[in-house]
């Protein structure tokens, strides 16, 4: 894959996650508004990790059959009749339920953009290409959140969810763009190898579903802890928050770097324990200073763990099989997305936050011990 349909790529999935993290954001103001319920606000958010867990390994199978762009083409593509559909949704059955299809259509677009950078990518750079890829994704998510908000304040719902689907439909003609590639289009079935997967494929998928869980236990909670005990406005909170992203996109290519010229193992070592460092941080943290670094330690976290992942679900994975693992993979944090906000929530109603971030710091350091038995240097 030459370097510049790599950045094209990347400021593809910029374009749909800004659409994306600014959907779920918008959405969840509008079922306020209509009088939703708690409980079926986070089912807004829940069916986007159940699409993440039982449709990315399918999109990502159908991607080393037909091929990759072919996938990230119709995935974008998807997205942006969905968004504009949002635009005529007026009752809380039919946000959800586009809401659903929305997050069916982008669960195939990561799994399968990441396989295809490691499928064109040799060994010894695999992990800083990657980098680049995640670092439009990092940038989706600072924005995306933002713009959604600002795009509410200004134009209301049904404009904002036009802009969002013009957003994505930038991301389904850059797709368009990069249809033809460099002597790759798909793999035939009898040349796909059948190899099972491996211990150390294990150990990974599930040291991701713990750390997903933790962090996405934390966040979803820490906003309030915030808010309720010490009295920080939206404002400073949203600024805190997006010191996740910001250092995610500072430190990536740093991280890719690092995985490629020390080792994946040791990327995914430093990654799980900067994600322990965050609940721990949180625990103790009395100032907004101390806030910002909890925020700071998950986007480090982020960096070098997801450089290291995804190049060593490369390196091991069987030829032909790049986009059903990555889809794998996803599904382990859907996992993760689904199961740290429940337990999580039940922990602070029931013991309080204190007890919250210390069920959150058990889950990093499982996953942090689970991360040691990896082999230092993968092989397929």
């Amino acid at each position: 894959m030459t370097l510049s349909k790599l950045i094209l790529l990347s400021i593809s999935v910029f374009f749909l996650l800004t659409s994306t993290v600014g959907l779920a954001l918008v959405l969840q103001l509008q079922l306020g508004v209509l009088g939703a319920p708690p409980y079926i606000i986070t089912i807004s958010e829940l069916l986007y990790w159940l699409a993440l867990l039982a449709a990315a390994p399918l999109w990502g199978r159908l991607s080393d059959h037909i091929g990759k762009p072919k996938v990230l083409l119709l995935t974008s593509l998807c997205s942006s009749l969905l968004l504009f559909l949002f635009t005529f949704a007026s009752t809380i059955p039919s946000l959800l339920l586009l809401r659903g299809l929305h997050s069916l259509a982008v669960a195939g677009f990561h799994p399968t953009a990441s396989a295809w950078v490691s499928e064109l990518s040799t060994e010894d750079i695999r992990a800083r290409r990657i980098a680049v890829y995640n670092q439009g994704f990092s940038f989706g998510i600072a924005v995306g959140s933002f713009l959604g908000g600002w795009l509410l304040d200004r134009f209301g719902y049904r404009h904002t969810y036009s802009v969002l689907a013009i957003f994505s439909l930038i991301c389904t003609v850059l797709s368009y763009t990069m249809r033809s590639t460099e002597g790759y289009t798909s793999i035939p079935s009898h040349h796909i190898q059948r190899t099972p997967f491996t211990s150390s494929l294990l150990i990974l998928y599930l040291s991701t579903l713990l750390r997903k869980s933790a962090i996405i236990g934390v966040l979803s909670l820490v906003y309030v802890y915030m808010r309720k005990y010490f009295g920080y406005s939206p404002t400073l909170i949203g600024r805190l928050a997006a010191l996740n992203p910001l250092t995610q996109i500072a430190l990536m290519l740093t991280a890719g770097i690092f995985a490629d010229k020390v080792g994946r193992k040791m990327a995914l070592i430093l990654g799980f324990v900067t994600s322990c460092l965050a609940p721990i941080t949180f625990i103790y943290a009395t100032s907004w200073c101390e806030f910002a670094l909890g925020f700071i330690f998950i986007g480090i976290s982020f960096a070098f763990y997801i450089s290291g992942a995804l190049a060593f679900i490369g390196d091991v994975t069987p030829t032909g099989k790049a986009g059903e693992y990555m889809g794998y993979f996803q599904s382990a944090q859907g996992i993760g997305g689904m199961i740290g906000p429940f337990v999580a929530g039940i922990l602070a109603h029931n013991y309080g936050y204190t007890t919250f971030f210390w069920g959150m710091e058990a889950f990093t350091l499982i996953a942090l011990m689970l991360s040691l038995l990896l082999p230092g240097r993968p092989t397929k």
